[in-house]
């Protein structure tokens, strides 16, 4: 069959379709991205044929801002990268499409031509309510290519939540175990107490003000630390590596980062800004600690990191590891969507 795969075009967006997609291309299925060409490349490189849409733009060269609501950013990106990637489904005929849930261009192609449409969660299954606005929003974009009906509802939902985590209010879908893709993981490192990131995001917007108070505390109780990303121009370092040799993550609840943190069984300090990272934050609220940015402090983030590094907090966090790891691989559910 054939699979067009969708994606804002951010390593946030993108990666977490890698092992879906992946597996379904292992399969024997012909799989094509569909992706902004400012992030082009790095969808090639994790060995899939792109076609770039929307000239050169990435998530953050596209503008958002007031006058829309919260869906402000992905639905001019939509205005941008719709119109190619409607044609190229009315062309390449597609079986179905794989897309995230903020993606709306695939989920106007996939109406266009009458595909299977899978929604990729980030981590937890978004809920349909929190889409409204955004289906609002792109009716007028919808009629102007003649599809019918706007977003289409998704035929599949991929749920990568621990179910023990999961809140009562989200809607079920197909379980699908959380496999981390952030690039080949630097080889050896010695051992570290602290990771600390903020994400590819939050650094480009100047949203740093926790990382001071942080690394105090750190320092405060003798913690050999790391820090990733933070300068947006710096070389991109895999979270995945750093994990495997870390005690305790401090991070802003981006869905890729905490399920990563998940997957490897880390113990989190999640300090959440904006977007999904609440949500994220209260998942793992009863692992970990969660702390609004404007709580933390030299003296909260102390605290938060010295529960943090006890047998407890490390047990705790291993019990959600093995949950990880007891769901359905990528390969399965491949096989379960795909055939």
């Amino acid at each position: 069959m054939r699979l067009l795969v969708t994606a804002c075009p951010a390593a946030s967006h993108f990666h977490p379709l890698v092992p879906l997609a992946s597996a379904a291309q292992a399969a024997g299925h012909d799989v094509l991205v569909a992706v902004g060409g400012g992030f082009a490349p790095r969808a090639a490189a994790a060995g899939f044929a792109v076609h770039p849409v929307g000239g050169g733009i990435d998530l953050m060269s596209v503008p958002g801002g007031p006058g829309r609501s919260g869906w402000a950013r992905m639905v001019a990106l939509a205005e941008r990268t719709a119109p190619e990637v409607i044609a190229l489904a009315r062309r390449w005929r597609p079986d179905a499409v794989l897309r995230t849930p903020p993606e709306f261009a695939g989920a106007l192609a996939a109406r266009a031509v009458g595909a299977a449409l899978v929604e990729h969660s980030f981590g937890l299954v978004m809920p349909r309510a929190r889409l409204a606005a955004a289906e609002r929003e792109i009716a007028e974009l919808s009629a102007a290519h003649g599809v019918t009906g706007g977003l289409a509802e998704p035929d599949a939902l991929i749920d990568l939540c621990p179910p023990s985590l999961r809140p009562a209010h989200l809607p079920t879908g197909v379980p699908m175990r959380y496999e981390p893709y952030d690039g080949e993981p630097a080889a050896g490192g010695s051992d570290i107490d602290l990771c600390l990131t903020l994400g590819t995001i939050l650094p480009r917007l100047g949203r740093t003000e926790v990382v001071r108070p942080v690394l105090a505390a750190a320092e405060s109780l003798g913690l050999r630390t790391v820090v990733l990303g933070l300068d947006p121009g710096a070389a991109w370092t895999p979270l995945s590596g750093v994990l495997a040799r870390c005690r305790v993550l401090a991070h802003h609840g981006g869905s890729g980062t905490t399920f990563s943190a998940l997957a490897a069984g880390v113990p989190q300090l999640v300090m959440p800004h904006m977007t999904d990272q609440p949500d994220n934050a209260a998942l793992v609220a009863g692992t970990g600690v969660a702390l609004a940015p404007d709580e933390v402090t030299a003296a909260s983030a102390r605290r938060a990191l010295a529960h943090l590094l006890t047998p407890a907090a490390r047990a705790a966090a291993r019990r959600v590891r093995d949950e990880v790891a007891a769901l359905p691989s990528p390969a399965a559910t491949a096989a379960r969507l795909f055939g």
